[in-house]
């Protein structure tokens, strides 16, 4: 669909989501009013009403002011977590134009010369770094992250006119199909999101199915086998290892990694720094570096883009660190994701305690993948685990965070509620480096439980 000229508003259902804040700070740019709901206020609502934007938190028909009555001149774009509610019946009712986030985004991307990244792990801080780079650059682009980039605070990046646009690749409700990328990267296709796509097969498929998508070269993790790919300009990238780019002889100090680029021409690129921690993100700034070589971005400008990367909220986010005791946030909710987390974290904390503090997110991810949330858990040293957090779920029979406990290994492992934390980090009289592990509402809390570790008495 195209956005009928009449169209002068935009609502968002969902306004808060990182995806939706995105496409709402776009349209903020372009000069649309912007209104929007979300169920709980957000540093990210928060800075969408600094820009402009009218966003509230009640989800009645009553909220729709005046102006935003008139159907012909507002489209409203929805996300598929909010599948119910008083507001979305209301625009149904009224026969306001309804548009899915995914579609909204393909018709934006769609427009430009493309660059997405997919993955069920890292394409985050790849589609971030790789955003920096072209912005750093001084290319005509816009991005759309999925994490607040520390570097501008913001998830939403535009410089001059675009021609080219960077977007994350969503596998959620099959999103990721409505892009037509000119370039593109994989870092990694594990089965994920099982209550839409139903077995790990059709999941695959769906990747199989993106890959036929990228137009002009596609970029792909070398965990991945690049045969069930159909793509005649494909080639690999991975650390050490056997792959056509390849990032080795790897070291970090304390402000981050140093690496070399070898390319499947023989060239390398000899000490390469980037500016952030996690094992990880040195495979995830590979991609990127490689995407933006793709779109014609130089070597120096590259090599200053990675060495000035702050990082995302979020991911591999160290809160505080004293040599006692430390903090650190990080999204994960996968097993392999919560796997690459725990490795950076031996890597970085060598030899020092490392406790997870886990919430878990969703019912069905939790039930598909009980064992492997135990296993990955287990490895820690001590393991706290928080209370299932249902986002769009209802709760599913039987389906709790106990059954996480009894699962895991050892005897450092226990059941808290989110409120008991503060006294149990006050209490807590071990050196250790703390965990806050998943993608619900537990950062929250992170602020009040950094300055509990710096000061115990408090």
């Amino acid at each position: 669909m195209m956005i009928d000229k009449k169209v002068d508003r935009i609502f968002f259902l969902g306004i808060g989501g990182i995806g939706m804040s995105a496409l709402a700070a776009y349209f903020l740019h372009l000069g649309y009013k912007v209104a929007g709901f979300d169920r709980t206020d957000s540093d990210i609502c928060q800075m969408l009403k600094r820009a402009g934007a009218d966003v509230f938190f009640n989800d009645s028909a009553e909220m729709i002011k005046h102006e935003w009555r008139n159907t012909n001149q507002v489209l409203v774009i929805y996300t598929p977590a909010i599948k119910q509610g008083a507001l979305l019946n209301y625009f149904k009712e009224k026969g306001y134009t309804l548009s899915k986030r995914a579609n909204m985004l393909g018709l934006i991307f769609n427009r430009y010369k493309g660059l997405a990244v997919a993955g069920t792990h890292g394409k985050t801080t790849t589609s971030a770094i790789l955003s920096h780079i072209l912005f750093v650059a001084g290319f005509p682009m816009a991005a759309f992250v999925g994490g607040v980039l520390k570097n501008y605070n913001a998830n939403f990046l535009i410089n001059a006119n675009p021609e080219w646009v960077v977007a994350e690749a969503d596998e959620f409700d099959r999103s990721f199909l409505q892009l037509e990328p000119k370039y593109a990267v994989i870092t990694a296709a594990d089965p994920d999101h099982l209550d839409i796509y139903e077995n790990a097969e059709n999941f695959k498929q769906a990747f199989i199915d993106f890959s036929g998508k990228v137009k002009e070269y596609l970029l792909v993790s070398n965990t991945l086998d690049r045969k069930m790919f159909k793509n005649s300009n494909l080639y690999t990238y991975g650390i050490e290892g056997n792959a056509d780019y390849s990032a080795k002889n790897i070291k970090f100090d304390d402000s981050g990694y140093i690496f070399d680029i070898h390319f499947p021409d023989a060239q390398v690129w000899e000490a390469v720094k980037l500016g952030i921690f996690g094992i990880i993100n040195v495979q995830n700034a590979l991609a990127a570096t490689i995407l933006a070589i793709q779109a014609g971005v130089e070597q120096k400008d590259i090599r200053e883009a990675l060495g000035t990367f702050s990082g995302i909220r979020r991911r591999f986010d160290i809160w505080f660190d004293n040599g006692k005791m430390a903090l650190v946030d990080d999204y994960a909710h996968h097993p392999q994701e919560i796997l690459a987390l725990y490795k950076g974290l031996r890597h970085i904390f060598a030899g020092r305690k490392l406790v997870a503090i886990f919430q878990p997110h969703l019912y069905s991810r939790t039930r598909d993948f009980a064992n492997e949330f135990a296993d990955v858990l287990s490895l820690f040293d001590e393991q706290v685990v928080l209370p299932i957090y249902p986002a769009r779920e209802m709760p599913i029979p039987g389906v709790e965070s106990i059954m996480l406990v009894e699962k895991i290994l050892g005897n450092n492992k226990r059941l808290m509620q989110k409120s008991e934390i503060s006294a149990y980090l006050a209490e807590y009289n071990r050196t250790a480096v703390f965990v806050t592990i998943g993608a619900g509402d537990i950062d929250k809390e992170l602020e009040k439980w950094c300055q509990i570790l710096k000061n115990p008495t408090l």
